[in-house]
C-alpha cells in the first residue's frame, strides 16, 4: 500500500531519485545500520553519509522522521517497513496513537516534558508500544502510522509554521469583513450567500478569525454538497492533523452515502476520533446535524470558539446549532444561508431562517457579485402554459419550447416518476435526434452515467426528467418547472444546482420555465417558483415589492410561448408579483385597499383565486377553497362585521 499526502506550504520534498529511494527503503525497515552495511558489502560510514544526505534534504534530525517524510512522499509502502499489513496498529489505544505521533518529530526528551514523564517512563511507552505491534524499532511504527493516516506532516515537522490561508477573493472580502465584526461584536453573524460560495466563505472566515489554538464545529448537511464542503472545511488545517470528521453510524453504512475527501479521518464516535487523532478535542470537527449529539456529551465542559452551520435555513440545521440539549457549547456561531426566508408552499406563513435565533442579516453576497465572478450563472424567468401537464401534453410543451428557444439541453423538475415514465414514452423523434432520461437516485450506480450522458450526448436535444434533486453543475440551457406542490426550500436548491456552472467563468444565461396548465389558469407552478427564486436574489425581490407597490404586475417575466388570451398575461405578471408574500400579507392589503376606496369587490391581481368574502369565510367556518372561475361579479358594498375585521386584520 502507497500513499502520497499533500505537502503543506514550507515542507522540503524527501529526493525522489532511483538511489535515494533505494537507500530510504533500506532504512525503513528492521536492520540496523552495521547490519545494512554487512548486507552491501560496505563500511558503516558510507551508510551514515547517504542517512545524513537524505536526512538533510528531507529537513530532518532523526531516522524515524526520515522514515516518515519518505512514507508521506509515497515512497514506502507496509512490505518496505516489515510489516504484513495496517492490521498491525489497529489495536493501539488511544494513548499509544498519541505516542506514535510524538515519536514522529520529537525526542525521548522532548516527548517526556510534553507527557510530564520521566525519559526512563517514555522509553518503557515505547517498548510496551512495539511488543502491542510486534515490531521491531519505533520509525516501523510511525512508518505505519503514516500510511494509516494517523500520523500527519505536522508530527514530523513540528517547528513549522503551516500557512494555508488561500487568498480572498474580491467579491468575498466585504462580506468576510463584516461577519468577523458581528462575530466579535455580538458572537453571531447571518451571512446569506449563494451555496456554492458557503464553504469558501466558512474558510476565508475561519482562516482569518482562528488561530492555532482556536477549535471550530462545523455542521453541514449529509449530502450532495458533503464532499465539497469537508474538503473545503478541512484545507487549512488537514495537514496539521487537527481536522475529524464525526458521523453517525447510519450515515457512514448508508449505500451510496456521498464520499469524505482522502486524507480526512472519519469517526463514528468519540474513541474512534480519539484513536485516529490522539486526542477528542481536535481544532476542527466537521459533522452532520444528526452527528452533534455524539459531540454534545464529552464537550460540555470545552466549548467549541466558533461554530459555523452551512444552508441555516434547513430545521435540521438551523434547530439544532446554538443553544439546543444535541449541540455542543459554543461562544460565536457563524451562519450561512441562501435563502433566510421562504414562502411555504401553503403560503400561509414563511419558512426560513428564525430570526429571534440568527439575529439580523449580517452581509449578503449578491447572486449579481457572484454571476460577475463566474461562480453563479445568470438566469431569465419565463411563463409558459399548455392544456395538460401528463404525458403527451408535458411532451409537447418541452418539444414546442425546445424548438422555439433552440436549446440543446433541457430538465424538467417537479414531475414524478410516473410522469417522467410518461413523458419519456411521449417524447419520440424518428431520426433519433432526441434523448430523454430519468434520473435516478444519487446512490444508484447508473446516476453518474446518466448525468455524464446528459452533458456529452451526441444528441440534438437531451432531455433530463427528474422529481427529486438536482446534482450541481449540469449547465443546462433550460430548466422547467412543473409543479407548485414541492416545498419551497426543495425548489429554491434545485434553482441553485441548476445556477452552478460546471467550469467557472460559464456566463451563458439559464431559462428558467414555469409550466402551468391553462385548465385552471391560477399560475400555481410560476408563484412557487417566482417566490423560490426571490429568496435566493434580493434583488428581484425589491423588484417584486415596487410591482405590488405599483398596483401592477411584475414586468421582467418573459413568455416562453406566445398566451391565448391577454388576460391570462396579465394574470401572470401579477402572480409574479405577489408570489412571495403569504395569504394572510396579501389579504391583510386587499382588505385596506378596499377599506380605503369604500368596496370590498376582490383583488383582480391576486394570485390566490379567491374573492375576499370567500377567504374571510374559510377563516371563521374552515370551508373549503374553489380557484375563482373567471374575473369576479362586482359586489354590492356591505359593511364587514366585527369579527371579520379583526380577523382580516
Amino acid at each position: 500500500m502507497s500513499t502520497a499526502m499533500a505537502r503543506p506550504a514550507g515542507v522540503p520534498a524527501p529526493l525522489d531519485d532511483a538511489a535515494s529511494q533505494a537507500w530510504a527503503r533500506r532504512m525503513a525497515g528492521p536492520l540496523t545500520a552495521e547490519e545494512i552495511a554487512e548486507q552491501l558489502g560496505c563500511n558503516v560510514v558510507e551508510v551514515t553519509g547517504a542517512v545524513t544526505r537524505l536526512r538533510r534534504a528531507a529537513d530532518v534530525r532523526s531516522r524515524t522522521a526520515l522514515v516518515a517524510a519518505h512514507t508521506l512522499a509515497g515512497h514506502l509502502t507496509a512490505h518496505n517497513l516489515g510489516a504484513p499489513g495496517l492490521d498491525t496498529i489497529g489495536d493501539l489505544g488511544p494513548e499509544q496513537l498519541l505516542l506514535l505521533r510524538l515519536s514522529a518529530g520529537h525526542s525521548t526528551g522532548d516527548i517526556a516534558a510534553e507527557l510530564g514523564n520521566s525519559r526512563a517512563t517514555v522509553s518503557n511507552y515505547r517498548a510496551n508500544l512495539l511488543v502491542s505491534t510486534g515490531l521491531a524499532s519505533i520509525h516501523q511504527a510511525v512508518g505505519l502510522g503514516c500510511l494509516a493516516g494517523i500520523v500527519r506532516p505536522a508530527d514530523v515537522y513540528p517547528d513549522r509554521e503551516y500557512n494555508t490561508t488561500a487568498p480572498l477573493p474580491a467579491h468575498l472580502a466585504t462580506v468576510v469583513d463584516r461577519a468577523r465584526r458581528a462575530l466579535a461584536d455580538t458572537g453571531r453573524a447571518l451571512v446569506v450567500a449563494p451555496r456554492a460560495e458557503q464553504a469558501g466563505l466558512a474558510r476565508a472566515v475561519t482562516d482569518r478569525e482562528a488561530d492555532a489554538g482556536t477549535r471550530v464545529l462545523a455542521v453541514t448537511p449529509y449530502g450532495e454538497h458533503w464532499t465539497s464542503d469537508v474538503a473545503t472545511l478541512a484545507a487549512t488545517r488537514r495537514e496539521a492533523g487537527h481536522v475529524a470528521v464525526i458521523l453517525t453510524r447510519s450515515e457512514a453504512e448508508r449505500p451510496g452515502r456521498p464520499p469524505t475527501p482522502p486524507g480526512v479521518p472519519v469517526a463514528t464516535s468519540l474513541r474512534g476520533m480519539r484513536r485516529l487523532v490522539g486526542t477528542t478535542l481536535p481544532a476542527t470537527v466537521i459533522t452532520t446535524p444528526a452527528g452533534l449529539e455524539i459531540l454534545a456529551a464529552a464537550h460540555t465542559h470545552h466549548p467549541f470558539d466558533l461554530s459555523i452551520a452551512l444552508d441555516d435555513h434547513l430545521p435540521q440545521v438551523g434547530e439544532r446549532v446554538g443553544r439546543h440539549p444535541s449541540c455542543p457549547p459554543v461562544r460565536a456561531v457563524l451562519r450561512l444561508t441562501s435563502t433566510p426566508r421562504l414562502t411555504a408552499t401553503g403560503r400561509t406563513r414563511h419558512e426560513g431562517c428564525d430570526p429571534y435565533t440568527t439575529g439580523p442579516i449580517t452581509a449578503n453576497l449578491m447572486p449579481c457579485q457572484a454571476v460577475e465572478a463566474g461562480r453563479m450563472r445568470p438566469y431569465r424567468l419565463a411563463a409558459a402554459a399548455a392544456p395538460g401537464l401528463r404525458g403527451e401534453g408535458l411532451g409537447d410543451l418541452v418539444l414546442a419550447l425546445a424548438s422555439a428557444h433552440h436549446l440543446a439541453r433541457v430538465v424538467v423538475h417537479g414531475a414524478t416518476d410516473r410522469d417522467a415514465a410518461r413523458l419519456a414514452k411521449a417524447i419520440t423523434d424518428g431520426d433519433g435526434g432526441v434523448q430523454i432520461d430519468v434520473l435516478p437516485a444519487g446512490h444508484d450506480p447508473e446516476h453518474n452515467t446518466v448525468v455524464s450522458r446528459f452533458r456529452h450526448g451526441p444528441h440534438q436535444l437531451r432531455v433530463l426528467v427528474t422529481g427529486g434533486r438536482l446534482p450541481a453543475g449540469l449547465d443546462a440551457d433550460a430548466l422547467i418547472h412543473t409543479t407548485g406542490e414541492l416545498p419551497a426550500a426543495r425548489t429554491a436548491a434545485a434553482i441553485e444546482a441548476a445556477l452552478t456552472p460546471a467550469d467557472p467563468g460559464r456566463q451563458r444565461p439559464l431559462l428558467l420555465i414555469a409550466a402551468d396548465s391553462t385548465a385552471h389558469g391560477r399560475w400555481g407552478t410560476l408563484s412557487t417558483l417566482t417566490a423560490a427564486l426571490a429568496a435566493l436574489d434580493p434583488d428581484l425581490k425589491k423588484d417584486l415589492r415596487r410591482a405590488r407597490a405599483t398596483g401592477g404586475g411584475w414586468p421582467g417575466l418573459e413568455l416562453a410561448l406566445p398566451l391565448p388570451a391577454g388576460a391570462n398575461e396579465q394574470r401572470a405578471r401579477a402572480v409574479c408579483a405577489w408570489a412571495d408574500t403569504t395569504v394572510a400579507e396579501e389579504m391583510r392589503d386587499t382588505a385596506e385597499r378596499a377599506r380605503a376606496t369604500d368596496t370590498l369587490h376582490p383583488d383582480l391581481l391576486s394570485p390566490t383565486g379567491l374573492r375576499l368574502s370567500a377567504w374571510q369565510a374559510v377563516r371563521r367556518h374552515g370551508l373549503p377553497s374553489a380557484p375563482a372561475a373567471g374575473p369576479p361579479a362586482r359586489q354590492r358594498p356591505t359593511r364587514p362585521s366585527p369579527s371579520t375585521s379583526r380577523d382580516t386584520a
